[in-house]
């Protein structure tokens, strides 16, 4: 659970305190953590709520990231905190088009599946019917997403979103599995 320790107590001389945040409360179940305040020598106390949230949430990859894709490939994008599938989920937030040329200027949707969050609320992924061959598509994440603790999408490079375009191989044959590691050996 998310939690700060207090360094120092408050005297005549000081009337503050120091908190340390040492983990976010953002991704507990819980939530923000209560606080209680006391100053003993007054006979006052309160209690306030406090989440404590590091980060405001930004694309730190994504893919397809490649002149050429796969047909098959699925679209992902990577955060660098947890984000709320909730504001994700709506129609219109996670889109795919296919391109009229590289330019990605004019684009006719192509509608996406099974678009979730992983375990760790970080990893977004979204299937599609197979890709045409040799074509330009352009992914765009809409900037009103926001991470786990309500932040909008940060670092956006399209009109206030986030956009990426790719290009899928000349062949049209899905991608197979070429091979499998585990590590450790």
């Amino acid at each position: 659970a998310g939690h700060a320790d207090i360094a120092g107590t408050p005297d005549a001389a000081s009337d503050h305190a120091v908190a340390t945040a040492n983990f976010e409360t953002v991704n507990d179940a819980a939530g923000p953590v209560d606080i209680i305040g006391t100053v003993a020598s007054e006979g006052v106390s309160g209690t306030a709520q406090l989440a404590i949230d590091f980060t405001d949430p930004e694309v730190v990859a994504y893919w397809p990231n490649c002149p050429n894709a796969c047909i098959n490939s699925e679209i992902g994008i990577q955060f660098n905190t947890a984000m709320d599938m909730a504001t994700i989920v709506p129609a219109g937030r996670l889109t795919l088009g296919a391109c009229l040329n590289e330019s990605c200027q004019t684009t006719s949707d192509v509608a996406l599946n099974n678009i979730h969050l992983d375990a760790s609320n970080k990893i977004l992924r979204a299937d599609h019917a197979l890709l045409g061959a040799n074509a330009y598509y352009r992914a765009i994440l809409s900037g009103s997403v926001t991470s786990a603790s309500g932040v909008p999408l940060t670092k956006t490079n399209y009109l206030g979103d986030y956009s990426w375009i790719f290009r899928t191989k000349p062949v049209d044959v899905p991608c197979g599995v070429n091979r499998v590691e585990v590590l450790p050996k």
